[in-house]
This record gives C-alpha cells, sequence and structure tokens, in this order.
C-alpha cells in the first residue's frame, strides 16, 4: 500500500500515489468535488469510495460506469469522477501505476 502525497494550493488539490501495486490509502478530497483521475505504468486502476472509511465502493465517472483505467504496456490514460465521497483510495490490480487525482472547488 503506497501512502499518497496530498498538496492543496488555493481552490485546487492533489493527490498522488507512486508505485502503487496494490490498494492505496485513502484521502479525503470532499471539499474539491470536480476530479479527474490521471494514471501512468501497467495494469488496471480503480478507484473507490467510501462514507465510513471501512466500507468501500466503485466510484463511477460521467459515462455513469464505474472509474477504472486499463493500462497497457507503459502508457498513460485519464478518467473524470463523478461521485464525492468523504474517502477514496486507489486499487492497482495487474500491475504497477502511479495515479494522480486532481481537484477543483
Amino acid at each position: 500500500m503506497a501512502t499518497p502525497t496530498v498538496s492543496i494550493i488555493g481552490n485546487r488539490a492533489t493527490a498522488q500515489w507512486a508505485g502503487e501495486t496494490g490498494t492505496g490509502g485513502a484521502v479525503q478530497l470532499s471539499l474539491f468535488p470536480d476530479k479527474t483521475v490521471q494514471a501512468t505504468g501497467t495494469g488496471t486502476v480503480s478507484v473507490q469510495g467510501s462514507r465510513d472509511g471501512t466500507n468501500w465502493f466503485a466510484l463511477k465517472n460521467t459515462n455513469n460506469t464505474p472509474a477504472a483505467i486499463s493500462l497497457a504496456a507503459a502508457s498513460n490514460a485519464a478518467d473524470t469522477i463523478r461521485e464525492n465521497p468523504p474517502f477514496i483510495r486507489v486499487v492497482v490490480a495487474g500491475g504497477t501505476a502511479t495515479i494522480t487525482i486532481t481537484a477543483i472547488k
């Protein structure tokens, strides 16, 4: 589990999980409701949310489907997160990825 690095500058917050290979640590970004996730690396990246930090569910993108990014060898992709739960984490399956969530107010 990679510990995310979070930075807040003005009305923008960024959370990054570097070299994640499993379930990343949770971050709280609910004050920043407009979120985009970008991933580089390999494997499949999914984004999960929680209301209590214990029970997790798949977050959806603007197409109302689970926010998941499938990465080929050393590729780069992005998706938009539709929901705004109190807690967010990322899960990487079958590879290693660096994931960045950028959120604005």
